[in-house]
């Protein structure tokens, strides 16, 4: 087989391990904020991005959003799916380095870099996160393919530059620090122009050689010269328009409200913190730094400095190592090994000094820097592997280091299944079966409907409200919430429907029915009926009597339901001319035809917001009350009851005939 064949051979292979470490696990870990954000923005279009970067202080742009948004609408919206598109992204970059290493280096170093880049941890990892990393990284290693074939040809192709520029556009729609990858691109060009200018110049231009009529012969100059700094500003400036409409709609607000936050968010401070986070994850990815990431904290230590360090050695070999054969569009570029550099440390320096001012600059933002460090590491070991048995004998030893240390982290990542109090599966699971088309749910973080988004499909999602209220809105915006809604959600997140910072809960705790609240890690969710929706009694309503001096009147509950459904009763009550001493709790318990509690809500009066024991004389208090029915309740027709019982003590307060509650209707579930 010709060493041709052998290559492709090697290389499919590697795109296929690629591929399979990148789908391995894809949905195992929780999705976490960035990615909930992603799917959050992924349903909004391009004016609607930029008007909830706004209110939401966003300063992610919207390329990759929108584009995950069509991926999304042919793919669906899951962790596995979202997830999926960086697989591919992923892919591509890999792809790219093979490609790009291999017209550096031949095909020993092509596959070497193919395999560091299929293997390494910061890309995997990445490459399965529904985030913009990927397809910078994919979009910046091609454009460095595409910008050395400019570079190097004979005919200028606007066409193909202003492909360029949308390789370029893309990444820095996605991603602002991609400025820096471009920066570098840019200065590179301009030095390459220039000296190709200063060659061309110092030609004679003419020939002393007649042509045939006697005309001199005349060398023009090079096309490419004059006019290849113009694609290439044409190029720039197609990737800066491409941003213009949304920098105009949001920029000014966004960065204001990031400055406020300077000093809360905090990133990595310090220059060995910086660089050392950044030489460690680069190197052995995510986690092995300082940095650590969500759900996959910091592990500095365990052996990782040795895998950087054998990377690290094997890169600056790759600096100085000579390529056996690089192709045309390499060969006349004898600055590529101190490219690459520049595209290490260049976005580096500017990431460091931009961390001195915003401080919130993380390792993955320089993802598209990686494939750059592992074509230099590749070099460096294939410079070894073609040297005397002691060199060799190093290189495999440096090269056994990394991969030690890449499959424990690996293994690492693979098993870890991130902080069990973020993940939203299970709030899904519960939702699943109680959700209903006219279900209104309100929350305060971006990420908790882009966690429905991926979590809840089959079952219907609420419409979405996001909860910014100022003390004048409040009231007449949930009351049209309330009034457009059969029922609401509550979705909080370290607080509880009823906590003194939620504003919205208290005033729908006053006037709904609170039917359902339970914890979920650091989740909280809550669910109403508006009282509006629950008929008051009437003047000539039932009405019971208790032992302590409360009467109660109700309007009867006659209804027919579905498993998953909410029910609702409004009460009132009256207190007696004495003061009541003690707190007691209502129950509503629904009973099936043997006798049996088959579902049931306990609470003090106006979901606890008002205890008895602070009721004045003959005091009328309206109590809308409800309770949520088991997705699982068997069919049948059951008997509604309400009762009282000492809050303290638990002692059932009986009615006045004796009896433990009072049937206020009946449910039938079909």
């Amino acid at each position: 087989m010709s060493r041709l064949g052998r290559f492709w051979i090697g290389a499919t292979a590697i795109l296929i391990v690629a591929f399979a470490l990148r789908l391995y696990h894809l949905d195992f870990r929780a999705l976490w904020w960035d990615e909930g954000l992603s799917l959050f923005f992924a349903r909004l279009g391009f004016f609607e991005n930029a008007a909830y970067a706004v209110r939401l202080a966003d300063i992610d742009p919207p390329f990759y959003r929108l584009i995950l948004g069509a991926w999304a609408s042919v793919c669906g919206s899951s962790a596995f799916a979202t997830r999926a598109f960086s697989v591919y992204a992923g892919l591509i970059t890999v792809a790219a380095t093979l490609r790009l290493a291999r017209d550096w280096g031949g095909w020993q170093t092509a596959l070497i870099a193919g395999g560091l880049a299929a293997a390494s941890p910061m890309l995997v990892y990445y490459s399965q996160e529904a985030k913009a990393y990927s397809l910078v990284a994919a979009c910046g290693t091609l454009s460095i393919i595409l910008w050395l074939r400019m570079l190097s040809s004979r005919r200028e192709r606007l066409g193909w530059w202003m492909a360029y520029g949308l390789l370029l556009a893309i990444p820095l729609g996605a991603h602002y620090i991609t400025i820096f990858l471009i920066a570098v691109q840019a200065g590179w060009t301009a030095l390459v122009v220039s000296r190709q200018a200063h060659r061309a110049a110092s030609q004679s231009s003419v020939l002393n050689h007649p042509l045939p009529g006697g005309q001199p012969a005349v060398i023009r100059r090079p096309r490419s010269i004059v006019t290849r700094l113009a694609y290439f500003t044409a190029a720039l400036a197609l990737a800066a328009a491409a941003q213009v409409p949304f920098w105009a709609l949001t920029f000014s607000k966004t960065s204001a409200a990031v400055r406020g936050e300077t000093g809360v968010f905090t990133g990595l401070r310090g220059p060995v913190e910086f660089f050392g986070a950044h030489a460690m994850e680069f190197a052995v990815g995510p986690g092995a730094g300082t940095e650590g990431t969500h759900g996959n904290e910091g592990t500095e230590g365990n052996g990782y400095w040795g895998a950087a360090a054998a990377l690290l050695a094997m890169a600056l070999v790759g600096l100085f190592c000579k390529p056996p054969a690089p192709s045309p569009h390499i060969s006349g570029f004898p600055y590529f090994p101190y490219f690459l550099l520049s595209l290490i440390a260049f976005p580096l320096l500017a990431g460091f000094a931009f961390n001195n001012y915003l401080e919130f600059f993380f390792p993955r933002f320089l993802l598209y820097s990686v494939p750059p460090f592992l074509l230099l590491a590749a070099a460096g070991l294939g410079g070894l592997l073609r040297r005397s048995t002691t060199w060799r004998v190093i290189g495999l030893a440096l090269a056994a280091i990394v991969a030690a240390n890449w499959v424990l982290n690996l293994a690492r990542h693979y098993a870890n299944p991130g902080d069990p109090s973020e993940d939203w599966r299970p709030v899904a699971a519960a939702l699943r079966g109680h959700t209903q088309a006219n279900d209104a749910a309100i929350y305060v973080w971006a990420w908790m409907p882009g966690y429905l988004h991926a979590y809840l499909p089959p079952s219907p999602e609420p419409e979405y409200y996001l909860g910014f209220y100022t003390p004048e809105a409040l009231a007449p915006e949930l009351a049209a919430i309330a009034a457009g809604h059969s029922r609401v959600w509550l979705l909080d997140y370290r607080i509880d429907q009823f906590d003194v910072r939620n504003a919205a809960g208290r005033w729908l705790g006053e006037r709904s029915a609170l039917v359902y609240d339970q914890w979920f890690g650091n989740a909280h969710v809550a669910l109403f009926l508006p009282a509006d929706r629950l008929p008051a009694p009437a003047a000539d309503a039932p009405t019971a009597e208790f032992a302590n001096g409360l009467k109660l009147r109700w309007s009867p509950v006659h209804v027919s339901a579905r498993p998953g459904d909410a029910i609702g009763v409004h009460l009132e009550w009256t207190a007696p001319p004495e003061r009541i001493a003690r707190r007691h709790t209502v129950f509503l318990h629904g009973l099936a035809a043997d006798g049996s509690l088959a579902f049931g809500r306990d609470s003090e009066p106006v979901n606890g917001l008002r205890p008895t024991d602070a009721w004045t004389s003959n005091e009328t208090v309206r109590d809308p009350r409800g309770v949520l029915l088991p997705t699982d309740l068997p069919p049948g027709d059951y008997t509604l009851e309400i009762g009282l019982y000492d809050t303290v003590t638990g002692e059932v307060v009986m009615t006045l005939d004796r009896g433990q509650a009072v049937s206020i209707g009946s449910v039938i579930v079909r």
